[in-house]
């Protein structure tokens, strides 16, 4: 199919066109277009080939291995648990104009997961 738009492309410009640099221009960029196009389908229509720009499917696999194997180890099996802050809403005191503090009593996350 796209030899055959190949062929008859300059045709029909030769009738749309009157300068021969602009038919030949048209023809050239719509050819070359659907032919970058048709190159570009062919790269993605098998995405895991042995080319050097397709997925790497194995490593993919040997990664989710990995990663469904650390769901099996014991070190991965506890879950954190944080300790909600206990906070003091700030408060405007009408008579002065000032707000109150407000007060945070929490772990931080390093201490809550090594306990």
């Amino acid at each position: 199919l796209l030899l055959l738009h190949w062929c008859f492309t300059p045709m029909v410009m030769c009738q749309w066109t009157t300068n021969p640099v602009s038919g030949f221009l048209l023809t050239f960029f719509q050819v070359f277009i659907l032919w970058c196009l048709n190159c570009i389908a062919v790269e993605i229509e098998n995405p895991f080939g042995m080319d050097e720009n397709d997925i790497d499917a194995a490593g993919m696999q040997e990664e989710m291995n990995q990663h469904l194997l650390l769901l099996l180890d014991e070190q991965t099996a506890r879950v954190p648990e944080l300790v909600h802050p206990q906070t003091q809403i700030a408060i405007r005191d009408s008579d002065i104009g000032e707000l109150g503090t407000l007060s945070f009593n929490r772990k931080s996350f390093a201490s809550t997961w090594t306990a």
